[in-house]
């Protein structure tokens, strides 16, 4: 079953907009306007970690860079960008506010599996070229029209490489020889620039009508001449054996040289280019041909599609990265994307391109006033992958139930319109906590030295605040101290358990301490008024849930707080309902808890007279017992045939107002 550390508060489609909200003003005080502060104490229930933000350069490996935030003379503390933040959030959900603080990305699909994706990029339609990177920040790819494909067992042979063992049936395959990097590593160094003769052939001969691919083979004689190009490997190749077809990459590329090339030009701020560089930020093989673009003015082999003559998208490999139409606001409400502030906006202030608004309301440090070690004196390094926002199954509302997609249902991408994103994105607090890491050796360098401070520290921050309503108070308070089980999180390694707080109002200024209940009330009963039944709607309904630490044991065998293995993010996309085979998707916080078992009282046994027996209506009393009145008799879906003055055994349900037949005595 698919799992995560996280899950979602769903994304309501209205948003709650105060009437207020054009009349807030740092000078003219609402009538009803409070001014003062509260100091809250947090004391960590788990092991909690803030590093320093400006020594992040540093080696990693140093006292310095594992060190948890503080100040010059030494003390621990918790920034107030981090308390901000964290409240912030908390109280966007609380008072149904736009999900507008986003990072508005276009995010990419790369999933052959998927027909959308695979229809998107026909053979005939993706070409291949060489991207050049200028000084003046001008792009340029020459189109080299569509690219050839050559075997590995061609490759071996011509270049004294060794790919087919490399990467064949049984081979290990880690992370870094997987690169097209590990590829030209292998080969001798020239490769790059090299210019060979081929000779072209159909690949698949017998179906050449639909599928025209064309292969290459080394030949002196020749009329094609190109450049070979790799690309990263997937996975193993398996070659066909006992009528089972042949799998897994085989073919590398080659660019045919062209005379006069087409030349596709934009820049480095053009969305085309952004895009780009966003999706292949953490590529290596992106890093690697960057370098050598740098060092050695190599050109940069790309594939692309082109449409209306300008270049639609490209990327590294022959089936790329291939962006989404919209990007991640696209697909958020009307209501998300108006203007008008919200009453988290109101409180906390917004800086818009068409308004913007002074916040009413400032946070201090935490100072930390108790201090406990943490249990491990190596302090922690886990290495904190994990899937990406377009892996859809997790990050998109999908059709099905129990986390597992409808017969007749297909997975959402963000290929198509009326997909919906999963909501606020929240880690469930819990109250045990990972301490050791089985990292894999080709991560090592992607771990994170961390020294917590250990479970039971305190720190103490002041919120000061101007001029809000009663109702905007109660909010803020609401996202303070939250509800009797609930706990925050704070800082780093939240998805492993570390950072779960719980704060307490410690002092009041500008108001009495025992008013905060009063003041809460006001902000709910304003939201019951803005959305129906907000109590036990499924925003606040899933918030608490995941707020609350103790749910935790309720949690399915399967559906566990921690990150798949690799290949379990591929087979939860297999969606095959005729082979019995269905997709999988991360369901709500409530579906992966068990059912709370209901306490009954416990049932008495006891002898009864029957009574009255006519129709629908039985009644029977108790025989040796103080209470002689009748009651009515529950026949418990038997068929027996009773008469007054029987004697029977019934059991005592519903607080003792009804009887429940057993049997005859």
């Amino acid at each position: 079953m698919i799992r995560a550390p996280f899950n979602f508060v769903p994304l309501a489609d209205k948003v709650v907009f105060p009437e207020w909200s054009k009349l807030i003003s740092q000078d003219i005080p609402f009538s009803d306007g409070i001014s003062g502060d509260f100091c809250v104490k947090v004391k960590a229930l788990t092991p909690i970690f803030v590093r320093n933000g400006y020594i992040r350069d540093t080696d990693k490996n140093s006292d310095e860079f594992k060190s948890f935030c503080k100040t010059p003379d030494g003390t621990f503390f918790i920034p107030s960008t981090s308390i901000k933040g964290e409240l912030r959030h908390l109280l966007e959900i609380l008072s149904f506010s736009k999900m507008q603080r986003i990072d508005n990305k276009r995010y990419s699909i790369r999933d052959v599996n998927n027909r959308e994706y695979r229809d998107s990029m026909p053979y005939e339609s993706v070409h291949c070229g060489w991207m050049s990177l200028k000084a003046n920040g001008e792009i340029e790819i020459a189109d080299h029209g569509i690219p050839y494909r050559i075997s590995h067992k061609e490759i071996d042979e011509k270049l004294d490489s060794d790919f087919c063992t490399l990467f064949g049936e049984g081979a290990r395959l880690k992370d870094t020889n997987r690169t097209a990097e590990y590829k030209y590593r292998k080969c001798h160094s020239d490769v790059h620039t090299t210019v060979y003769k081929f000779s072209g052939y159909k690949i698949y001969p017998n179906s050449a009508a639909v599928d025209k691919r064309m292969g290459a083979r080394f030949d002196s004689n020749g009329s094609i001449r190109g450049r070979i190009v790799f690309t990263g490997q997937p996975g193993n190749r398996r070659e066909r054996k006992n009528g089972i077809p042949a799998s897994g990459k085989f073919f590398e590329f080659v660019f045919q040289e062209t005379d006069n090339p087409r030349v596709f030009k934009f820049d480095t701020e053009s969305e085309l280019f952004k895009d780009f560089v966003f999706i292949y930020k953490d590529s290596s093989d992106w890093k690697y041909w960057k370098q050598k673009a740098q060092e050695q003015n190599l050109s940069i082999p790309v594939f692309f599609k082109v449409e209306n003559d300008h270049i639609h998208s490209f990327g590294l490999s022959y089936l790329y990265k291939l962006p989404y139409n919209k990007r991640i606001k696209d697909f958020l409400g009307e209501q998300h994307t108006r203007i008008d502030f919200d009453l988290s906006e109101c409180i906390f202030g917004e800086t818009l391109a068409e308004q913007s608004l002074k916040g009413r309301v400032q946070f201090s440090n935490a100072l930390c006033e108790e201090e406990y070690p943490f249990e491990k004196a190596s302090g922690i390094a886990p290495y904190m992958g994990g899937p990406k926002p377009s892996y859809y199954p997790i990050y998109l509302e999908q059709q099905g139930s129990n986390g597992f997609l409808d017969d007749k249902a297909k997975f959402y991408t963000m290929m198509d319109k009326n997909s919906r994103l999963r909501g606020w994105k929240l880690y469930p607090t819990r109250l045990k906590y990972q301490t050791e890491f089985d990292v894999d050796e080709n991560q090592i360098e992607n771990t994170n030295p961390s020294m917590p401070l250990g479970a039971g520290s305190e720190f103490v921050f002041h919120v000061r605040f101007h001029n809000l309503r009663p109702i905007e108070l109660g909010a803020l308070l609401y996202a303070t101290i939250l509800q009797k089980q609930s706990c925050h999180s704070l800082g780093f390694a939240k998805p492993l358990g570390y950072g779960v707080c719980k704060y307490e109002i410690m002092s009041t200024k500008g108001f009495d301490e025992s008013q905060i209940p009063e003041y809460i009330k006001t902000f709910t009963e304003y939201m019951e008024v803005q959305i129906p039944n907000y109590s036990k709607s499924p925003q606040i309904k899933e918030l608490f849930l995941m707020l609350n630490p103790y749910q935790t044991n309720r949690l399915q065998i399967g559906r566990e707080l921690d990150y798949m293995e690799l290949d379990e993010f591929v087979k939860c996309k297999q969606h095959t309902p005729k082979k019995s085979k269905y997709g999988e998707y991360l369901p709500p916080y409530s579906e992966m808890l068990k059912p709370i078992e209901q306490k009954t009282a416990k049932q008495l046994q006891c002898v009864a007279e029957v009574t009255f027996f006519s129709g629908s209506i039985k009644k029977a009393k108790l025989k040796d017992s103080k209470d002689l009145t009748p009651k009515l008799l529950d026949m418990n879906g038997k068929k027996d045939k009773l008469k007054v003055g029987e004697i029977i055994e019934v059991e005592i349900v519903k607080n003792g107002k009804e009887l429940r037949y057993l049997r005859k005595k």
